[in-house]
């Protein structure tokens, strides 16, 4: 959910900044011999993406393609954990805590901000309307304890979207 600017700059070329409500998640199941651990993330970011779109008439409408960076602020959030020994099952599920972890500090699960690359691809329709997908390419390294020596665990987000808006 959320809005863009259409700065036109050229006949077909806009810069979009927007600001958007966007989920992102994960999962990750890992095993040795008797036990297995499964994770999953649902993070929530507020979004501010700054696209340039090129837009090309098309029958009754316009093809718009674009790309452009993206600065996403981690605001909440679940961890979902169930870990099985031996054919007992634990559950548990929490919020997301934001931040970046130290050797004595370990209770952040995601740090707070991400960066990367947007692309995407959509039609819209000479009343307003439009269908888009797009892909978000995450760029920063997302694990709280990436800064903790000997840690070479690398999360980044990377995310498939279809929208549908209406320009006004």
């Amino acid at each position: 959910v959320g809005g863009v600017v259409n700065t036109r700059v050229h006949s077909m070329l806009s810069v979009h900044p927007g600001l958007t409500f966007i989920g992102n998640g994960g999962k990750l199941t890992s095993g040795i011999v008797g036990r297995s651990d499964f994770f999953e993330y649902t993070p929530l970011y507020l979004e501010v993406p700054v696209n340039v779109v090129a837009s090309f008439e098309a029958g009754p409408g316009k093809v718009f393609v674009g790309a452009g960076p993206y600065l996403s602020f981690g605001i909440g959030g679940k961890l979902k954990t169930e870990a099985t020994v031996l054919g007992l099952t634990a559950s548990d599920s929490k919020d997301l805590k934001f931040g970046t972890n130290s050797s004595t500090d370990n209770s952040k699960h995601l740090k707070s901000l991400d960066f990367g690359l947007n692309f995407l691809l959509g039609y819209q329709l000479t009343n307003g309307l439009s269908i888009n997908g797009g892909y978000g390419l995450g760029l920063t390294n997302i694990n709280p304890s990436a800064d903790i020596e000997g840690n070479k665990a690398s999360f980044k987000n990377s995310v498939v979207s279809v929208g549908l808006g209406f320009a006004f």
